[in-house]
């Protein structure tokens, strides 16, 4: 019994590692790379730029960003998509803790870095 478990086990690891990622699992996987940078990467408590106790920063950073592109769609792909995720990511309007307004640079620094 343990062989056979053993067995399914390594073909499942076989299974998953041979999976493709999607253009769109590419896309926000660059796109979190990109906002750690912008973030401060590793120079900052805050990885991703999130000030919350979460148990994966990166995972949380891409959840974030493929709800902001849903809600985007919805609201019918108008307007620039980096300053649309910045208003939900960074914003700049009633932002406490953003104190300095770093905010306002946000879309910059990400489509700078995107374009990278």
């Amino acid at each position: 019994m343990k062989t056979k478990a053993i067995l399914l086990l390594c073909l499942f690891a076989i299974t998953v590692q041979a999976q493709t990622l999607s253009k769109a699992d590419i896309y926000f996987n660059k796109l979190a790379d990109k906002i750690f940078l912008a973030e401060g990467g590793t120079h900052t408590r805050f990885a991703y730029g999130i000030k919350i106790k979460v148990k994966d920063p990166r995972a949380t950073c891409i959840k974030i960003c493929k709800d902001a592109w849903s809600d985007y769609c919805l609201l019918g792909c108008k307007g620039d998509w980096i300053d649309y995720l910045g208003s939900i990511y960074a914003p700049t309007e009633n932002a406490t803790d953003d104190p300095n307004h770093l905010n306002k640079n946000w879309p910059v620094n990400v489509r700078a870095l995107m374009a990278k």
